[in-house]
């Protein structure tokens, strides 16, 4: 801590060494200057220059003699207060708050909701307590916005935690103090919801529909999904499990594993001393084994060995080349990997996919400059039965939970933490998904996805 620290989170307080100092009449000009912190401000120039010559010995007694020290007059007549970040506590609230949002962020739910908790000890009342003006006021609500979103991180990171039955009663008493904010109606209405009571939930929703005509769609959508018994909302949203490496493709128990050495050994030797005969068994067994029918063409192909070779005196011209070929082509299929050499995502594996991403690339470019028409269109909301061909693309900000379980890799958990993260704020990239700890975004994954604004 510095020698001397501000707290304006509450009436105002000065301490010097962690003692209070009395402010006296210069109470109003200090606190000014505090309402912007480390900014120039215009406080009346020279007629306050006396109370500024006070301040300064209140908040900077040990200042070379001739100097301003912390309290810097600027050329244009302006006053700013400096001061370190550890030396006033809305600083210090800001900092705890941002270290909340990491750890929330990195889905460490039980310590995300102690900082925040921690954080909002911070408050000993109304900031600048005490105190009128235009100055005073407009900083006031400002920190008071501050406060109650924080609040609201916390309400959201305890549901999600479970505590539904805990906060329940700080719900209630904040929106009964709030009651047009729509995030903490959001949660206390998942609260009552989860705690069995479904009709009170809804009641909380027309309450707020009394008052604010024009709800946002994700109220609305939540409301819609707990009219409809959705299972989902019952479900505390799951921690999101680490990044797991992709695993080889289990095999069944039942199919010999050919990659084995005595096995791959023998394919090899087939191939090489029957002159391709042991390249056509080889590639019909697996043809039966794969079930692709295609692996009878190659078969069918190095036939053509052994019968060249006897045919005629030539022959052996050609079936020599073409026993080689047989032998690495067994050898390829015997190492190469169960699935393609190229990534799906770099070629598409049919003409009907190909026509399909370019449905969904076409589509999300459109979204960029008429958002309006995507979303009457009912692109992305394939439940809506509005017609359009939209490729298979998923709209994150407002498809239901079923559907969003239709998207590659996303479960019926990972679902359920999607509602909950696009209530407030909506997604504005895919990458959020992964930036909020919802779940892994795949390539397969993005290209399915749609993201227009809320309405």
């Amino acid at each position: 801590m510095g020698a001397v620290e501000y707290e304006l989170l509450g009436p105002l307080v000065v301490r010097r060494s962690g003692a209070p100092v009395p402010v006296g009449a210069q109470r109003q000009l200090l606190a000014t200057l505090l309402t912007q912190p480390n900014r120039p401000m215009d406080v009346g120039g020279q007629d306050v220059r006396d109370d500024i010559e006070q301040i300064r010995e209140l908040v900077d007694p040990h200042r070379p003699q001739g100097t301003d020290g912390a309290l810097i007059e600027l050329s244009d007549g302006r006053y700013m207060l400096c001061m370190e970040r550890d030396e006033l506590d809305l600083f210090r609230f800001e900092d705890a708050v941002a270290k909340a949002r990491k750890l929330r962020d990195q889905d460490r739910r039980d310590e995300a909701a102690d900082a925040y908790r921690g954080a909002l000890k911070m408050w000993r009342g109304e900031p600048f307590a005490g105190l009128r003006g235009y100055p005073f006021e407009q900083a006031r609500y400002r920190l008071n916005e501050q406060c109650l979103t924080v609040v609201e991180d916390l309400y959201e990171v305890e549901l999600a935690r479970g505590r539904h039955e805990e906060v329940l009663p700080e719900l209630s008493a904040m929106v009964a103090q709030h009651p047009l904010r729509e995030r903490t109606r959001a949660a206390l209405m998942i609260a009552l919801y989860r705690t069995g009571r479904q009709p009170q939930a809804l009641a909380e929703y027309q309450e707020l529909a009394a008052l604010n005509p024009h709800p946002s769609l994700a109220l609305k959508s939540l409301w819609a999904r707990m009219y409809n018994f959705d299972p989902l909302l019952m479900l505390p949203v799951a921690p999101a499990a680490p990044a797991m490496q992709p695993s080889a493709r289990p095999r069944p128990k039942s199919v010999p594993h050919l990659t084995e050495p005595a096995k791959a050994l023998g394919g090899l030797a087939m191939s090489l001393f029957t002159c391709g005969i042991g390249a056509v068994i080889y590639f019909i067994y697996r043809a039966i084994e794969r079930r692709r029918p295609s692996l009878l063409a190659p078969a069918a192909v190095y036939t053509a060995v052994p019968i060249l070779t006897f045919a005629s005196d030539d022959g052996i011209l050609v079936a020599i080349p073409l026993a080689i070929v047989a032998l690495v082509h067994v050898l390829v299929d015997l190492f190469m990997p169960e699935h393609r050499w190229w990534p799906r995502t770099w070629w598409p594996y049919s003409r009907k996919s190909r026509e399909a991403g370019r449905t969904r690339d076409y589509w999300r470019r459109y979204a960029r400059y008429n958002p309006q028409a995507v979303r009457q269109a009912g692109i992305g909301r394939p439940d809506l039965g509005r017609g359009a061909d939209d490729g298979g693309l998923i709209d994150l900000n407002t498809a239901p939970a079923d559907l969003l379980t239709t998207l590659p890799g996303v479960t019926p958990e990972v679902a359920a933490r999607i509602l909950q993260q696009r209530l407030s704020p909506p997604f504005t990239r895919p990458e959020d998904l992964e930036t909020r700890g919802v779940v892994k975004l795949t390539a397969e994954l993005r290209d399915h996805l749609l993201i227009l604004p809320p309405p």
